[in-house]
């Protein structure tokens, strides 16, 4: 959802969920506004893309076309010290006492560019990903993959110099990715975030029946850095966990 219809819907109603939304624009509205002014004419920037997709709809907050390729970009407006890696599927982020499972961005930003690959019959060699966390209160606590910053997002797409595509190759794949989007409207995006709701919901909750044994689900938190999940009471007799619900950015 747009920067507009994010503080629009905040204002009319100021639910933790459209409050959400509107963090999410800012980051994207900061990030788009930081590549408009220090990127070349040449760079052809699209913001807060919902791709068509077979199964249903897929969010892309921005996309560079340029001469040395495509870089498909995911914000984050997260507050907090993150704990991850390139190889995890669930990152963490700690809040004072408060942790949290962040579903590992360079994953959802990889599904984000095979999907418009597929979508506009592009090469993903072609491609670059990249994720920006543009909170000033956000702090890595472990090393981060150079596509993953906190800063330099310019001078990172800057940094590619491979020659890529032609000026006219360039024209086509914007046009491309726009024929393959639809609407930002408030019922498609409403639409898609449904969609997500049904896809990630969590298979259980605390005080479930354990699906291996007869004891029951609670939170039980555990690891290096200490993260909660659903577990089962009769620990250590029986060792099923599963994911807590994860937060979006």
């Amino acid at each position: 959802m747009g920067f507009f219809s994010s503080l629009a819907a905040v204002l009319v109603r100021p639910s933790k969920e459209n409050v959400n939304r509107w963090k999410g624009a800012v980051g994207e509205a900061q990030a788009s506004s930081g590549m408009r002014s220090k990127l070349p004419s040449s760079y052809r920037i699209l913001d807060d893309l919902l791709l068509a997709t077979p199964n249903g709809t897929t969010q892309i907050d921005h996309v560079v076309v340029s001469n040395y390729g495509i870089f498909v970009i995911e914000s984050k407006n997260i507050a907090g010290e993150i704990y991850g890696s390139a190889g995890d599927e669930h990152w963490t982020v700690c809040r004072g006492r408060a942790k949290f499972k962040l579903f590992n961005p360079l994953r959802q930003n990889q599904g984000h560019l095979v999907a418009l690959a597929r979508a506009t019959g592009l090469s993903e060699r072609l491609f670059h990903s990249l994720v920006f966390f543009w909170s000033d209160h956000c702090i890595f606590r472990t090393p981060m993959p150079e596509n993953v910053r906190q800063m330099g997002l310019c001078a990172y797409i800057r940094s590619k110099r491979r020659y890529l595509m032609s000026n006219r190759d360039v024209e086509t794949a914007v046009r491309l990715i726009q024929q393959r989007t639809v609407p930002s409207t408030r019922a498609n995006v409403d639409a898609h975030v449904a969609k997500l709701k049904q896809r990630f919901q969590p298979a259980h909750s605390v005080g479930d029946p354990c699906p291996r044994c007869k004891g029951i689900l609670v939170v039980r938190s555990g690891g290096r850095p200490q993260t909660s999940f659903l577990g089962c009471s009769s620990f250590p007799h029986c060792r099923y966990t599963e994911t807590l619900p994860g937060i979006k950015g």
